[in-house]
């Protein structure tokens, strides 16, 4: 793995791995020389891990040289600098023709909108905000559906509805419906053990995956429930957050969505396919605020699906997690069906957050919003708007990413055909995939 240099022109507009001339500097710069593709690789990651330094929650996982990060720390740039370093490196790889090898050409794509994200955080922290949909299109690559959002809810809860009956709100009936299915903290470990474990199995039965470990950590005083890190050579760990409920139906989600065929394998066979096999130094890195984020939130919940199709998670949940964690197994099927639904009310979320961050809703009526549609408790919707504040276009990163791998790969394979979807979510894994090539 080659080692960065460190340079004094760092600081300014010349890039580590790359050869700009000093007049790159001045008002009357020519367009950026073109540039290989792996020394754009190298002044991503620089540029990355420089604004770590600024947003450490840009940084999701990083398992390359650790003298990066203390280069990064030692050599600080100020905001709008990593902008224009990351712009500028996008127009030189720009300058570059579009290698005749596929994989190379979409390589090469991949590292443009990676690169120009880097750019649209940075100028965010520096104060610059754009409106939700055009900010989740530039950061993200994702064009979000403009639902009829009313409508769209309105049908959901009707269903939701039909499954809690009764008198008084519709979020107070679930509230109080899920309250009795919030693991116990003294059976968590056993309850999630047992998902990552069925997860794994199944995954394994299907993928060829090299030598890999997985390792569950429990944490406090964090703003997340869950999160996987990847740290290299085969290894992640998925940590949870104690200090909130963690339902039963997430657990197989956690196993999923982070471990297997989640976000575990998909840093495993990256690290193998694309760093180990090809030296593809961007791919060390993993980085929140990004298309690569919209891509592997998509593969990561859809593989919950793949792995376990809504029967037979039923079933699983049923006969094995709701046994360990001591709840009724009569309610299981209830239970699950009203959580699939409740899923579907993410567009809720987004049109939230959306009217808030536009500043179009006040924080109070947004958070009315959230109780009378996305149907969450009053308490869960003030938390929300914390998050909105935190997190931005993300929110919206899980629901179109599932949306866009479902229909990506229900087009590639007939319906019939596990094993060729399969084959198809193993291919979105190793290849440098953008959201506009899932048709987005």
């Amino acid at each position: 793995m080659p080692q960065l240099n460190q340079h004094n022109g760092f600081l300014k507009c010349v890039l580590l791995s790359i050869t700009l001339t000093a007049a790159a500097c001045s008002e009357r710069a020519a367009p950026p020389a073109a540039i290989s593709l792996d020394s754009a690789a190298q002044a991503y990651l620089q540029l990355v891990l420089a604004l770590a330094q600024h947003d450490p929650q840009f940084l999701v996982s990083y398992f390359g040289p650790q003298d990066a990060r203390a280069q990064a720390a030692a050599n600080p740039l100020e905001a709008d600098e990593i902008a224009r370093q990351a712009r500028r490196t996008e127009a030189a790889i720009a300058a570059v023709a579009a290698p005749e090898d596929g994989i190379e050409a979409r390589r090469r794509e991949y590292l443009r909108a990676q690169l120009l994200a880097v750019a649209r955080r940075a100028e965010t922290l520096d104060g610059e905000h754009l409106p939700f949909m055009q900010e989740a299109e530039l950061v993200f690559g994702a064009k979000i559906p403009d639902l009829e959002a009313r409508s769209h809810i309105t049908q959901l809860h009707a269903r939701i509805n039909r499954i809690m009956p009764g008198q008084g709100l519709l979020a107070d009936r679930i509230a109080s419906f899920r309250e009795k299915f919030i693991i116990p903290p003294d059976r968590l470990p056993a309850v999630i053990e047992a998902a990552v474990a069925a997860c794994r199995s199944r995954t394994r039965e299907i993928l060829e995956l090299p030598p890999e470990r997985l390792e569950v950590e429990y944490a406090s005083g964090v703003n997340w429930l869950t999160y996987n890190e990847f740290r290299g050579n085969g290894f992640s760990v998925i940590k949870i957050n104690t200090d909130l409920p963690v339902y039963i139906d997430r657990a197989l989600e956690m196993g999923c969505h982070e471990g297997y065929p989640g976000h575990h394998v998909s840093n495993v066979l990256k690290e193998q396919e694309l760093v180990k096999k090809r030296g593809w130094q961007e791919f060390t890195v993993q980085t929140l605020f990004s298309p690569q984020t919209l891509v592997e939130e998509g593969l990561a919940s859809y593989g919950v699906e793949l792995v376990f199709p809504h029967e037979e998670r039923i079933r699983f949940e049923r006969d094995v997690l709701f046994e360990l964690a001591g709840f009724d197994r009569a309610q299981a099927h209830r239970y699950l069906e009203l959580m699939s639904l409740i899923e579907e009310l993410a567009y809720a979320d987004i049109e939230g957050a959306r009217r808030y961050l536009d500043g179009e809703w006040e924080p109070g009526f947004t958070a009315r919003w959230l109780v009378n549609y996305r149907l969450l408790s009053a308490a869960r919707a003030r938390q929300r708007l914390a998050v909105f504040d935190t997190y931005r276009s993300f929110i919206a990163t899980v629901y179109l990413g599932r949306q866009l791998v479902r229909g990506y790969i229900a087009t590639q394979v007939a319906d019939d055909d596990p094993a060729a979807a399969w084959r198809e979510f193993r291919s979105l894994l190793v290849t440098p995939v953008l959201p506009s090539d899932l048709g987005n």
